[in-house]
């Protein structure tokens, strides 16, 4: 190989690199909607066919250098191309030695299908980044051989890890949503005893791949990929009703819809989401004045009033992993995680209730607490609310047998009070009993009925607490003096020596 043509492939080469972060901008994540008919052509590749065709893959001269593996997804890629991208000439092409899957045709989205497929192949047998870009440089430059109806234009270049990993959550969803759907689950046809695991197994996948779509597409703020995985959801609703062939003894249940695909922040473009804003972790206190809940540690706060003549301070809390589900669902725009199973479903729904109330408690004398109530309840709870109220009406005629329930009670010690009782607006019963409690921490004495808001047991907890803080003042001034008297015994003692 002569030293001008490498010259012209590595310059060729450093601008695939360069133009690749413009794609990734817009980036086109829907590409499955054939993959059945994709499939089908993988199947039916035969590397002795098209061998004119694919003669240039074994070329000594070329990037490949004659690597027998290399070599041989090269091959399989323009046989995969040819099938699914026939030339101008189709009548010629599709000829009994080169016989098509049924139903095949061509269409612009082969391209976009086939640049994944060689993505996938070149990541799998672990081609270095480099020699991916050449891989394709030099199908590029060879395309003369094979070329088809449609070109190997913008849409071929390596696809980055970060869009690749998506574009394998999306490949698995369909995947196996095809298959549940031509009731051929696990790529052979079941027995009618084996139809309800084979279903099962697709909700396990469906549960797995959905919910780390949505983890990547909402924090990340990938509306292209939240985009396409609403699609597939809305594909997957539209028809489950269909698959009681394949899943006679399970209700398919839905998926969470993803209501919102933007960044955490207003739609109107002001303040951002207190929900998006508590779990950003820039900083311990989020711009309205709420600690933040973070993944492993959470910054808890009490406030004192200065004008109420008590200690005025603030004591943050560290403790690990207190809010785990409340954070997911905040981290996710308040959109909950898919789940199949219904005691499941249940459980995570009080778990989700349990930690807000414990938040909720812990931050009351804050005057922001009630942006975030109002939040919580308008975005998550209100489209829960009456999966809320059959939980509320189970647990509070029997003993608390099941996890759920156990929750149920768990949230009513943090109210002091009945959840099923206050079911119909438990929103302004908790901003009520917040503005109570702030009230009194400033000094101004609540009224009765207000008295009666906050409950006799909250009010011990307020006199407790400010007894705790006074207790630790005090512990601290002393342990100041313990120290400034320590320091200044060891500089008497070192004068004294030195006399």
């Amino acid at each position: 190989m002569s030293h001008r043509y490498i010259i012209v492939i590595v310059f060729l080469t450093t601008l695939l690199l360069k133009a690749t972060p413009i794609f990734a901008e817009h980036f086109k994540y829907e590409i499955f909607q054939n993959l059945t008919e994709y499939r089908k052509n993988e199947g039916l590749i035969d590397l002795k066919e098209y061998t004119a065709e694919t003669s240039f893959c074994g070329d000594p001269k070329s990037p490949l250098k004659s690597n027998s593996g290399e070599v041989d997804i090269c091959k399989r890629f323009v046989i995969l191309f040819k099938r699914l991208n026939p030339s101008e000439d189709t009548a010629a092409e599709r000829s009994d030695d080169h016989p098509a899957a049924p139903n095949s045709s061509a269409t612009p989205q082969h391209t976009a299908f086939l640049n994944y497929w060689l993505s996938t192949q070149l990541r799998d047998k672990n081609i270095p980044e480099n020699l991916r870009h050449l891989f394709y440089l030099h199908l590029k430059t060879h395309y003369d051989k094979f070329k088809g109806k449609y070109k190997l234009t913008d849409q071929f270049h390596p696809i980055e890890s970060a869009h690749l990993e998506k574009l394998d959550i999306l490949h698995e969803l369909y995947r196996q949503y095809y298959e549940l759907k031509n009731n051929k689950l696990g790529g052979r046809e079941k027995k009618e005893g084996d139809r309800d695991e084979g279903c099962l197994n697709f909700l396990r996948n469906c549960k797995d791949n959905y919910n780390k779509g949505l983890e990547k597409c909402l924090p990340q703020a990938d509306n292209n990929f939240c985009t396409a995985l609403n699609r597939f959801r809305n594909l997957y609703e539209e028809n489950k009703a269909s698959f009681s062939a394949a899943c006679q003894n399970k209700k398919l249940p839905s998926l969470p819809e993803i209501a919102s695909l933007r960044l955490p922040k207003a739609v109107t473009g002001g303040t951002p989401k207190i929900g998006g804003d508590l779990v950003q972790a820039e900083q311990s206190s989020s711009t309205h004045q709420l600690p933040k809940i973070v993944d492993d540690v959470v910054f808890s706060s009490f406030f004192f009033n200065k004008n109420a003549h008590a200690l005025g301070m603030l004591l943050l809390c560290y403790s690990q992993s207190v809010y785990p589900n409340l954070y997911k669902l905040l981290l996710l725009q308040y959109t909950s995680l898919f789940e199949y199973d219904e005691e499941k479903i249940k459980n995570n729904l009080m778990e989700v209730l349990h930690e807000f109330l414990k938040y909720y408690n812990l931050n009351r004398g804050n005057s922001s607490v009630d942006l975030f109530i109002k939040e919580f309840f308008y975005d998550y709870y209100k489209n829960k609310k009456e999966e809320y109220e059959k939980i509320y009406a189970e647990c509070s005629n029997k003993k608390p047998l099941t996890s759920y329930c156990k929750l149920y009670y768990r949230c009513n010690d943090q109210l002091r009070d009945d959840l099923f009782s206050i079911k119909e607006d438990v929103a302004k019963y908790l901003g009520d009993k917040a503005k109570s409690y702030q009230q009194a921490l400033s000094g101004n004495p609540p009224t009765e009925t207000e008295m009666h808001k906050i409950g006799r047991s909250s009010l011990i907890s307020l006199h407790r607490f400010a007894i705790v803080s006074t207790v630790i003042g005090v512990f601290f001034f002393l342990f100041s003096i313990y120290e400034v008297c320590k320091n200044c015994l060891k500089m008497y003692i070192l004068f004294m020596c030195m006399l």
